[in-house]
């Protein structure tokens, strides 16, 4: 073996001795390579050097810090003095107590972010390269909206940066003072931020039974017993079922908890041409953290295990894969509701789908008498007086009772006068669907 090789190398050195043009090729050859290896030596240079001594981080769009970070980067001079921008608007809301005269409808805020590129930010005394970019979405050849990520740079390895980062840009985008709810819905197989509200009060909720402080405690005690579930070896987590006629404060209810405890809101609608088993378990097991999960009107969709909305491609048995199958995400919550329980296949509604079931019903006497305190408190106890023994129970719907009071909250004789004519002409409609 030893002698092949002499006798291959002693027969290509004399190759080269005797052929100018191949050992020309060759040498250049050696050449070229020896070239690209130096060429290539800087930029893998520059990547260890990366590797080892930058901090990279890469926010998505659909993260709920990206608006922070837009807000912090648009605030830096190195930014303000780019030439291409992305306008960003939205209305400003009047001061609470502001009179609706003096309320200026036109107000609105401006914020001028960066187009996409590269920005050298001063930040603490350090320096930092903000990469902006963005990318055109498409459904079925149809433009949907924009993908969008930052890219962050940072010289050291020390994560601290990062987090005062985040801090620093969440109290300059939401002021200490303003808690918001977060409303989130899919698009394009994504969660995507559409609103912020300030939450509802939960006193400002007048229902049966002490509901919401009991829906509250509920997931309050669920939160705190996630050993308690796992010690036990059972799923780690929570349904709700909202039902009853509608009108009656299900979805509002939804707010003023998701308020309360501080969880933001992923409202999903399983109609969609578009909308499947696949994107629907998707969707589920990437709800954002300290969200809870929002199915409204599930009986639009599915008439026990038949699917009435023809536009969804979602099967009954995806749905349930979805809420309760083996990739179904720990801790999720899930409120789901509907006016026609009846309508429910029991499978979807058993306990692990649907543990608790509250029932939002039409307006009592008691539910009148408080509505009565708290739009006429001063009186409450005439009004309520007048209309006792005269507005059947469960008659009308808690925002059919609203509508009267909201409409002649300045006048508590003019609004209970309305309530009674309007309960006594749903009677009569009441009973002419009996008789027919």
């Amino acid at each position: 073996m030893q002698n092949l090789l002499n006798d291959f190398s002693q027969g290509f050195r004399d190759a080269l001795k005797s052929n100018p043009l191949l050992s020309g090729g060759v040498y250049l050859a050696i050449i070229g390579t020896l070239l690209a290896l130096v060429r290539r030596i800087p930029s893998q240079a520059f990547r260890l050097i990366q590797r080892r001594f930058v901090l990279t981080v890469e926010v998505d769009s659909t993260d709920q810090s990206f608006p922070w970070l837009q807000v912090w980067l648009a605030t830096h001079q190195e930014t303000r003095r780019a030439k291409h921008l992305i306008l960003r608007t939205r209305n400003v809301s009047a001061p609470a107590g502001t009179e609706l005269a003096d309320v200026d409808h036109r107000a609105y805020q401006l914020l001028l972010t960066p187009a996409p590129g590269m920005y050298i930010i001063r930040y603490r005394k350090r320096f930092m390269l903000v990469g902006f970019s963005r990318e055109r979405r498409q459904a079925n050849e149809m433009f949907v909206g924009f993908h969008e990520t930052l890219v962050i740079r940072v010289l050291g390895t020390d994560r601290n940066i990062v987090n005062q980062l985040i801090h620093d840009a969440h109290t300059l985008a939401i002021p200490a003072n303003e808690r918001r709810i977060t409303i989130r819905v899919p698009r394009v197989g994504f969660w995507n931020t559409i609103d912020t509200q300030i939450p509802r009060p939960i006193e400002s909720l007048v229902l049966a039974d002490n509901i919401s402080n009991l829906s509250v405690d509920d997931i309050r005690r669920f939160v705190k017993e996630r050993n308690w579930y796992v010690h036990m070896g059972i799923p780690w987590r929570r349904s709700y079922l909202l039902f009853g006629e509608p009108g009656n404060g299900k979805t509002s209810l939804v707010k003023a908890v998701a308020g309360v405890v501080g969880l933001d809101i992923a409202a999903l609608s399983l109609s969609g041409n578009d909308f499947n088993d696949e994107m629907l378990l998707s969707l589920i097991t990437s709800v954002p953290e300290r969200s809870l999960l929002l199915l409204e009107d599930i009986d639009a969709v599915f008439t026990g295990r038949n699917r009435i909305d023809q536009s969804s491609k979602v099967t009954f048995t995806g749905l349930l894969n979805a809420l309760d199958g083996v990739a179904s995400r720990d801790g999720l919550i899930v409120f789901m509701t509907t006016n026609h329980k009846e309508r429910l296949d029991p499978a979807l509604i058993r306990p692990g789908r649907a543990d608790l079931h509250v029932y939002l019903g039409n307006a009592s006497s008691a539910q009148i008498s408080r509505m009565i305190e708290r739009f006429y408190p001063n009186d409450a106890e005439r009004l309520i007086l007048k209309v006792a023994n005269k507005l059947p129970d469960h008659l009308l719907s808690m925002a059919q009772v609203q509508e009267q009071f909201m409409r002649w909250r300045h006048d508590g004789d003019l609004a209970t006068d309305y309530l009674l004519t309007f309960a006594h002409e749903q009677q009569i409609l009441s009973l002419e669907e009996v008789l027919k």
